[in-house]
């Protein structure tokens, strides 16, 4: 087999046609809800498949004809090249995709499409590299249709992408288990709470009456600096945005965090974005958009309010009292909130969820830590593979 010098690059341009995306007026009803799907950056956050196999809104044909974005066949890889750049998919229908997503379109069909879909998800900081912009940063048409990638004969390409396959599906298996652990913990906390709930001893109360509202005002000082918290959705947790100074906080009131508190995303608790601080999230902080509250000494514990908020029940309180009518901007209104009644169950059942998150944050410190070794092993042996460091021939 005639193996290209692995050292040897090809920019994309002479390997694929590069398709931008574009958004239908998002005020005409006729555009939205048809049969074609209408990739977004938000669809392409999915470490579980390398294939996109659905997206989370479709447009109709008057919508496509409408704007620029073109219809491109399955077997298309696509990219999203602003917040955030460099999340990656493989279609596997014909779709289209927003502004935020540029689609490779192979020329030739001895081109493998997985064995570039990995060398392009082992490229991620260099694609990250070459995004410009002020507001965010965003990778040009220009900059991907010139960035050089690794190439091989197609035979190559091809084994490369099935030993990439299979080593892949090892790790991403004993992730998965990881994260089955996780998802049990969470699933024996929810049986706690709606077991609970059906206990007749259980009393309603306004959230107001069974919690406390929390602010400790940040003093901004000129030359200091602060690190701010963010919320992921579905009960995901806490996550720790990059330290910034004073004149790069804008213009938002910001709010000290400590270990205990219940937060709550204002714009996204419709979504379950709803975490309680630990340790490691002392001295940080969140904007006036983060409600912040903790339950009641004697009425509730903090922990079982957080367990009721990510049940079916909590989400539908949060659903409630987050309106909007634009899209997902649907802020949550913690005044009306507060005002809800919720269910309070008895001290000894609520300890009892306190104990199972607090083993279920000590399991997912450490699972987390092993999650990020196996994942970190994982883009060690796709960027070994993709650039020629490895010859898979001898591992197959």
């Amino acid at each position: 087999m005639n193996i290209q010098n692995p050292k040897e690059r090809i920019a994309l341009k002479r390997l694929f046609s590069i398709i931008n995306g574009s958004t239908p007026k998002s005020d005409t009803p006729e555009y939205w809800d048809g049969e074609i799907p209408w990739i977004t950056p938000i669809d392409l956050n999915n470490d579980d498949s390398k294939f996109i196999k659905s997206s989370n809104r479709s447009i109709t044909d008057a919508g496509l004809n409408s704007c620029g974005t073109s219809i491109t066949p399955a077997g298309t890889i696509v990219i999203s090249c602003r917040a955030p750049i460099g999340s990656i998919g493989i279609t596997l229908n014909e779709t289209c995709t927003n502004q935020g997503c540029k689609s490779l379109v192979k020329k030739s069909g001895l081109i493998s499409e997985k064995f570039f879909y990995y060398a392009l998800l082992s490229s991620n900081k260099e694609l990250n590299s070459l995004g410009k912009g002020t507001t965010f940063l965003e990778l040009s048409t220009d900059a991907l249709s010139n960035y050089k990638v690794p190439n091989y004969d197609f035979e190559y390409q091809a084994l490369i992408a099935s030993f990439l396959d299979r080593e892949t599906a090892k790790i991403d298996e004993l992730i998965q288990k990881q994260e089955g652990l996780i998802q049990l913990y969470g699933e024996r906390i929810n049986t706690l709470v709606l077991d609970g709930l059906k206990n007749p001893s259980a009393k309603y109360m306004r959230l107001m009456h069974a919690s406390e509202n929390v602010s400790r005002p940040v003093s901004q000082e000129e030359d200091a600096s602060y690190r701010p918290l963010g919320l992921y959705n579905r009960g995901r947790g806490i996550f720790i945005k990059e330290e910034r100074d004073t004149d790069d906080m804008g213009d938002s009131n910001f709010f000290w965090v400590k270990s205990g508190d219940l937060i709550f995303s204002g714009q996204f608790a419709w979504e379950g974005s709803v975490a309680m601080a630990q340790v490691e999230h002392e001295g940080c902080v969140v904007s006036h958009r983060y409600p912040v509250i903790k339950g009641k000494e004697g009425v509730a514990l903090t922990e079982y309010l957080l367990a009721l908020f990510q049940t079916s029940h909590g989400d539908f309180l949060l659903n409630e009292n987050s309106r909007g009518a634009a899209g997902r901007n649907r802020p949550l209104n913690i005044s009306l909130l507060l005002k809800e009644k919720i269910p309070i169950i008895d001290m000894e059942s609520q300890l009892k969820i306190k104990i199972l998150i607090d083993a279920k944050e000590q399991f997912l410190k450490k699972s987390a830590q092993e999650i990020a070794l196996l994942k970190e092993h994982r883009a060690s042996l796709i960027s070994a593979a993709v650039t020629g460091k490895i010859d898979v021939r001898e591992l197959v």
